[in-house]
Order: C-alpha cells, then sequence, then structure tokens
C-alpha cells in the first residue's frame, strides 16, 4: 500500500513563509494559489506519484477558484482529482473539513495524515493540515490501478501520504 517513502520524499518543496510553532504554515488565502497548494499539482508531484504508483501520469486542468486549487492526474483510461481548500483562519478549516465529511457516504477516520483527515467508502480521501483541506478524488481510477495493481481506496492513501509529507504548509 505504501511504496517507499524515504525515496519519494527526498528533495520535497519548502517555503521561506512565517510558520506556526508547531511548523505549520498559516497563511491565509490571496489572489493567487500558495506555495502549498502549488505543489499538490506540481511536476515535482507528479514524479512522486509516478514512483508510487508505478505508471506515469500527466497534471492538466489546474485551477485556482475561490481558494480552491485543482488538477486532474490523468493516465491511459484512468484519473484521479485534487483539490486544495485554503481557508483563513482555524475555524474556516475545521467547518470547511466537517461540511466535506458530512458530504461523503461512510467516512471512516485515517490516522497519520494531517491534522486530521478521513476516507469515504468510495475511496475519496480528505486530509486537514493547517489552514488547508486537501481531497483525492479516485472516482476516474479503475477498482484496481498502478503497477503493482493497488485498490482505489489505498491509491488515495498514497497519494495523500505523498502530499502530505511533501507540504510545505497549508
Amino acid at each position: 500500500m505504501v511504496f517507499g517513502f524515504s525515496l519519494l520524499l527526498a528533495a520535497c518543496g519548502s517555503s521561506a513563509a512565517t510558520k506556526s510553532a508547531d511548523g505549520v504554515l498559516l497563511t491565509p488565502p490571496g489572489p493567487r494559489p500558495s506555495t502549498s497548494a502549488l505543489m499538490v499539482c506540481s511536476h515535482e508531484a507528479s514524479i512522486k506519484f509516478a514512483s508510487a504508483l508505478g505508471v506515469t501520469g500527466v497534471i492538466t486542468d489546474r485551477r485556482y477558484v475561490q481558494h480552491l486549487y485543482s488538477c486532474v492526474v490523468r493516465y491511459r483510461g484512468a484519473s484521479f482529482m485534487l483539490k486544495m481548500k485554503e481557508l483563513g483562519s482555524n475555524a474556516e478549516v475545521r467547518s470547511y473539513f466537517g461540511a466535506l465529511r458530512s458530504s461523503m457516504q461512510g467516512t471512516q477516520p485515517v490516522a497519520d495524515l494531517g491534522d486530521a483527515s478521513f476516507q469515504a467508502a468510495n475511496g475519496d480521501l480528505v486530509v486537514r493540515k493547517g489552514w488547508g483541506v486537501l481531497s483525492v478524488d479516485v472516482a476516474g481510477l479503475p477498482p484496481t490501478f498502478g503497477v503493482p495493481p493497488s485498490k482505489r481506496a489505498d491509491i488515495a492513501y498514497t497519494i495523500a501520504y505523498v502530499i502530505v509529507k511533501c507540504w510545505s504548509g497549508a
């Protein structure tokens, strides 16, 4: 399920922005995506996804609308979507995270990803970290994917793990 992440985590992005006492970047959203949001859909991230999944994809459809940065990672006949919502306070983050959880069916908490995380029955995974919320939507993947093949839910966890471990904050 989780593949050789020590190799994947080498050279993760970093930021010179101000961080809280626990090391989390706390920057209100602005007119452009933050360094953290940009990292989610970066070329560097696509290399790490390819290494973790055993297949190479192309990141397309990057958008930043209402402080939501998103992209699609496309493979031959398959894709997954990443969304990074930037918020301006702990209260906003908790509210947004809670609303997402309420809107998804069969959610279960996931340990050791960000400040809090959950996975829905369909495999989608949501992580809260600092003032950001990451969503990994795996609906565009077949039931098993990658080399070697992994279940959709395991792929979502792998992608979220790669991103969270490299996150320069949120």
